[in-house]
């Protein structure tokens, strides 16, 4: 699942930059090529990263001085432009449908509210005031964190 180029900017100035990706180990540099591009600039490219790098954390080592993190997040708004299905990625923000790493809002006011015609999943599930949900049986809405 693909969603964007992720640019992010260094906070400190220098003339030597190095960005590192902390998965949940520490921190490790990183390297150009696959997602990565710009690790030895002040400006990093993380090329549609899967969902699962959820909370990989990263940062740029400028003049041996440490940068502030960068958590990598997903979330996905309901467009409801296509029809009520939840599973077609053409009702979500960035044509993804999301998963168990997605953090999921729903606004009232779209032309179709969800219905959840497939076995779903969302990290987080907010609702604003006004709007529906249908949960179509025998399908199932997983959301991770209530």
């Amino acid at each position: 699942m693909s969603y964007f180029q992720y640019p992010v900017v260094a906070n400190i100035v220098g003339t030597n930059y190095q960005w590192q990706v902390n998965t949940g180990n520490g921190y490790t540099n990183l390297v150009n090529g696959g997602l990565y591009s710009g690790v030895t600039n002040d400006t990093i490219t993380i090329a549609s990263p899967p969902t699962t790098y959820r909370n990989y954390k990263y940062r740029c080592v400028v003049n041996g001085n440490n940068g502030q993190e960068n958590e990598l997040l997903f979330s996905l708004k309901w467009k409801g432009s296509a029809n009520v299905n939840w599973g077609n990625a053409n009702n979500w923000g960035c044509s993804s449908v999301p998963d168990i790493y997605t953090d999921v809002l729903i606004d009232s006011g779209t032309p179709f509210s969800p219905q959840v015609n497939v076995n779903a999943f969302a990290r987080t599930l907010k609702l604003t005031p006004g709007v529906t949900l249908q949960v179509n049986s025998p399908r199932t809405l997983r959301v991770e964190q209530p």
